[in-house]
């Protein structure tokens, strides 16, 4: 029996566990935008079922305590934009594929693709989705997820569900949810950032102003 591993999250769907989750309730309200459409290109996916068979797949879930640290708009733009809702989920969104970020330690790397396909069931094309990788975990990190050339934290091993591995992740994946020059004025409110003709200036507010209306 000590070889035993108990899994006690194993008998809930992705879908129920984000319900059970408190932690995990902004990003319940947006899958839920799209499991209470009525569309069955999303509610099969969700449900993690498909013309009655079960689906498998791997989801990488922002906790609310990441959204709480992004702009107060950033959420709300997907929240009311299923077009931009759609595309940003189906980057958290692996199908037909089960892995957990420990297994990406001593140098390994786990190569998965992301998105929304047409057809769920295997085999998939590739070329309806996007490729990532996780790398980069150890002891004392869960590795980092590469993805269209954005990059997040792994915050978790996985939780191993009913057919499925959920991920949490530092930052939503494919989302640019604000510009360069809006995040340096949100992180740094002391500097401010003038941009003429397409070159920065970047200095404290009291020593730029003079040199620019000069």
């Amino acid at each position: 029996m000590d070889r035993v591993v108990y899994y006690p999250q194993e008998g809930k769907s992705f879908y129920e566990y984000l319900q059970a989750t408190p932690t995990f309730s902004k990003t319940l309200a947006l899958w839920k935008v799209l499991m209470t459409s009525g569309d069955p290109t999303y509610t099969s996916l969700i449900s993690q079922l498909y013309q009655g068979q079960g689906l498998y797949a791997t989801y990488f879930v922002v906790p609310d305590a990441v959204w709480s640290q992004l702009p107060a708009d950033a959420y709300n733009k997907l929240l009311n934009n299923r077009t931009l809702l759609i595309e940003v989920l189906a980057k958290h969104y692996a199908p037909n594929q089960l892995f957990y970020a420990r297994w990406c330690e001593d140098g390994r790397q786990a190569n998965f693709y992301v998105g929304f396909p047409a057809n769920p069931r295997p085999p998939l094309t590739q070329q309806e989705l996007t490729p990532g990788k996780l790398g980069g975990a150890s002891s004392t990190a869960f590795g980092t997820i590469s993805l269209a050339n954005m990059y997040a934290q792994a915050l978790s091993s996985g939780v191993a569900l009913r057919r499925a591995v959920l991920i949490e992740v530092s930052a939503p994946l494919g989302y640019l949810y604000e510009k360069v020059t809006e995040a340096l004025s949100r992180l740094s409110p002391s500097v401010h950032i003038f941009d003429k003709y397409l070159n920065f200036y970047i200095s404290p507010k009291d020593l730029i102003w003079p040199r620019i209306l000069k």
